[in-house]
């Protein structure tokens, strides 16, 4: 059975390496149990041709010499899109340069360097690689060779276990991380045989389909970490998986052979009210788009059972739906996600409408006044597109798989908040869709869907291509409360009132939730494993983002926390104080401040990370880049008017919107005004950049896209191309 049958351009071969290491010439290094059991566990599930249909081969007690040469044939002759997967599972070392090194049967922990397999040329393998979706999956971890409570440690040293394996198109899981132990069973919960945690729930995620969180028929290698991640947590706390992608899209790496359709589903398909079988109607044929040939064929089925139904409503939309495949073919990869019915707390939302048209703190002193960037003539290079909507733009644009989101605020007209999509590279609405209130945070695309959260307190889980509301989650009595919206892999987050609520992104019920502080929330964002959010009291809160458990906790000083953003490498987390007139760094996993630089006025929206600089702008129109890494100004100017929003930063190009209803355009690694854009309306949401278009809203209700400024250099020579 082909896992990528139907998706087009996926016809790449799958191989997998297998390396398992227990006994070892060096009698320091303790011998291992568990290596052998899981390479075999693993292979014999990755082979199945039902459930990944992998080209497997196994290496046990191997020299280096022998298991580099397995890597190299691995690695050589390999296309773009053939999909490679090395695993390994016993002892990790470091040498005394702190590099890590992959312990083999011949390994000599006096002699590391010719007797182990180095990390680094691991890394320079797989870099040399032409596959551009590669998984490294490492069972061993770094801290210690010790005896432990309940099981054998893996390790010897100390060292961080994703730092020597970043590259372009990799995928790497690892068992544990930094000074964690990655643990052997006793052999008591496994049917008799020593297997490592962390492999044993990889295989039974796989091998059961428990891993295939949105209950799609795939199983990504998100839901698979996530999966992973959270059982392994579980029954030994003091062990947390870690996860580093640099891949486009979604990579499949297995089929869920026991999928399926959701209870939910089956329950609607049964029941005696015609309406709810006309909602599973929305449900199959978003089904027939993202799921993998069984489920496609299950979902038709249920179609053509459909299609007879006693309501002409619904037979009516069953028959659209088939026909409509019969129309548009399967010509592009569909994402992995599945839909379920809508469901809620407290009381009922306003039914929505859609139209479908044809640590070392380093505290910086206050930046002496800015420069001001001189007034420059508008060119006549006409923009891409212009388009209308309802109200005026205040949240964030963003665009995702060619389409551009924008939210209408419609003020004090309760008819008058949209949501949009338009196609991005025409400005052709695609649909719109009626909100109970204004959205004004960020939209976020996942999973096939957008999701939109209003100053209700609402949130809307909406098809990306039809804009059918797909679920909804309402806060109970919080009419007034802020609300906002984050998601990474299979999960999104909510916060609205007090609370930090986690929902699969296809299933509207509650995953977890947690009462946060006695404030109400104001934002939330998504680092490596943890959420973060802030509220109205000074506060912002760290949350394990798969068991939902309370972190680290900040006190901002004499300051309300501001939007956020998270660093490149999703360690850390940059907080404005809307009060203090600062811009903080924090470590995401314990809390600790790094740095603090100090702005002329208050900061009031996110920050933005971009090539090793943090960048944001005050009320009083100072815009800041300050150094990543040691919180240092690297320069200040005045854009000559009040900034309201984020200025979004693309090619070394940072486009920001004034109050005085000009798009400017700096040269973000040194400051120098580059190009304006009169608009006529004061700009108050981030842009976007995608495409080479620009895209920016304004309080007038219009909505546009130019050409983007190319700057090779990044040295401010560049010339706005119609700006």
């Amino acid at each position: 059975m082909d896992l990528d049958a139907g998706r087009v351009g996926r016809v790449g071969r799958r191989l997998a390496l297998l390396i398992a290491t227990y006994a070892h010439e060096d009698a320091g290094l303790r011998q291992l149990t568990a290596p052998a059991h899981d390479a075999e566990a693993l292979g014999e599930t990755l082979r199945d041709p039902d459930i990944a249909g992998f080209e497997v081969t196994t290496l046990v007690n191997q020299p280096h010499y022998e298991v580099g040469r397995a890597i190299g044939e691995l690695c050589r002759d390999r296309r773009r899109d053939d999909l490679v997967l090395l695993y390994f599972t016993g002892h990790g070392l470091k040498d005394d340069a702190g590099r890590l090194h992959l312990a083999m049967t011949n390994t000599r922990r006096d002699n590391l360097a010719f007797t182990s397999l180095p990390a680094e040329l691991v890394d320079r393998a797989l870099a040399d690689c032409m596959s551009r979706r590669q998984v490294l999956i490492l069972d061993c971890c770094y801290g210690g060779a010790f005896p432990a409570a309940g099981g054998l440690t893996k390790s010897d040293g100390e060292t961080h276990a994703l730092e020597p394996f970043g590259g372009r198109g990799r995928t790497v899981l690892t068992a544990a991380d930094a000074s964690q132990f990655s643990f052997e069973s006793d052999g008591e919960l496994r049917g008799g045989t020593a297997r490592s945690v962390f492999t044993h729930h990889l295989v039974n995620g796989l091998r059961d389909g428990t891993a295939d969180l949105d209950g799609d028929g795939d199983i990504t290698l998100d839901e698979l970490y996530a999966y992973v991640h959270e059982k392994v947590v579980d029954e030994m706390p003091q062990q947390r998986p870690k996860k580093q992608a640099d891949v486009e899209g979604q990579i499949v790496i297995a089929r869920n052979v026991h999928w399926t359709l959701p209870a939910h589903l089956a329950n609607s398909l049964d029941s005696p009210i015609a309406t709810d079988r006309l909602g599973a109607v929305d449900a199959l044929a978003r089904l027939l788009r993202i799921g993998n040939p069984l489920v496609r064929e299950r979902a038709t089925a249920e179609l053509e059972r459909l299609a007879e139904d006693d309501s002409r409503r619904v037979s009516a939309a069953a028959n659209e739906v088939l026909r409509s495949q019969i129309r548009e073919p399967r010509d592009a990869e569909p994402p992995d996600t599945e839909v379920p019915h809508v469901a809620e707390e407290g009381p009922e939302p306003a039914e929505p409408s859609v139209d479908t048209p044809a640590s070392v703190t380093a505290p910086v002193t206050a930046p002496e006044q800015p420069v001001v960037v001189p007034e420059q003539p508008a060119p006549a290079a006409a923009p891409g597109w212009t388009t209308r909507v309802d109200g005026a733009v205040r949240a964030p644009l963003i665009v995702a798989d060619g389409v551009l989101y924008v939210c209408g605020d419609g003020g004090s007209d309760s008819d008058g908040h949209h949501l949009y999509a338009f196609d991005a590279a025409t400005g052709e609405q695609r649909w719109r869709l009626t909100t109970d209130q204004p959205v004004r945070s960020t939209p976020v695309v996942a999973g096939g869907l957008v999701f939109a959260a209003t100053v209700g307190g609402q949130l809307y889980a909406v098809d990306t291509l039809s804009g059918t509301v797909m679920w909804t989650y309402k806060n109970a009595n919080r009419q007034k409360a802020a609300a906002a919206v984050a998601a990474r892999g299979p999960w999104v987050y909510f916060v609205g009132g007090f609370y930090l609520r986690c929902f699969y992104v296809t299933d509207p019920h509650e995953r977890w939730h947690r009462g946060v502080g006695m404030s109400d929330l104001q934002w939330v964002a998504v680092t490596a494993d943890q959420v973060w959010c802030g509220n109205t009291g000074r506060n912002a809160y760290a949350t394990d983002a798969v068991t939902g458990k309370k972190g680290p906790r900040l006190a901002l000083r004499n300051s309300w926390s501001s939007p956020r953003a998270v660093t490149e490498d999703g360690l850390g987390i940059h907080i404005v104080g809307e009060h203090d007139g600062a811009v903080y760094r924090f470590e995401a996993g314990t809390g600790t401040q790094v740095w603090r630089c100090a702005t002329l006025s208050p900061v009031r929206f996110s920050p933005v990370v971009a090539d090793g600089r943090v960048y944001a702008g005050d009320g009083d129109g100072n815009l800041y880049a300050i150094d990543e890494a040691t919180g240092a100004l690297r320069w200040c100017v005045s854009a000559g008017t009040a900034l309201n929003a984020s200025p979004a930063v693309a090619d070394g190009i940072l486009y920001v919107g004034g109050m005085d209803g000009k798009l400017f355009a700096f040269d973000a690694a040194t400051g120098v005004g580059i190009d304006h854009l009169p608009t006529g309306n004061a700009i108050q949401a981030t842009p976007a950049v995608a495409g080479g278009l620009v895209y920016f809203g304004t309080d007038g209700g219009t909505v546009h896209a130019i050409r983007a400024i190319v700057n090779g250099s990044g040295s401010g020579s560049g010339r706005a191309a119609a700006v």
